[in-house]
């Protein structure tokens, strides 16, 4: 099992690859600390389409982060967030 520390470190650098244009992290046991780093480095990122969350027991405070991405990067098509503990009220901002 990685630290967060680490994770953070392989995903900023996975994701600074222009090649790269599906990426899928289901079950990492992922964190706010590591979604914030994720949606941040994903700000400028053109190149990613798919991004896949699935089974991190991530709830609706830990993706605060990619909720604000959403607004701000028009190339990522997917979040797939499926079978973790969000709220109806996440869910709500991603459909507006």
């Amino acid at each position: 099992r990685f630290s967060s520390a680490a994770i953070i470190e392989v995903i900023a650098i996975i994701l600074s690859s222009a090649f790269l244009r599906t990426l899928d992290l289901s079950g990492s046991t992922l964190n706010r600390e590591v979604i914030a780093v994720i949606a941040k480095t994903l700000v400028s990122n053109t190149h990613l389409h798919c991004l896949t969350l699935c089974r991190n027991d991530l709830s609706s405070e830990d993706i605060e982060p990619m909720l604000e991405l959403l607004l701000s990067n028009r190339s990522l098509h997917l979040i797939d967030l499926e079978h973790n503990k969000i709220g109806d009220s996440s869910l709500s901002f991603v459909h507006k």
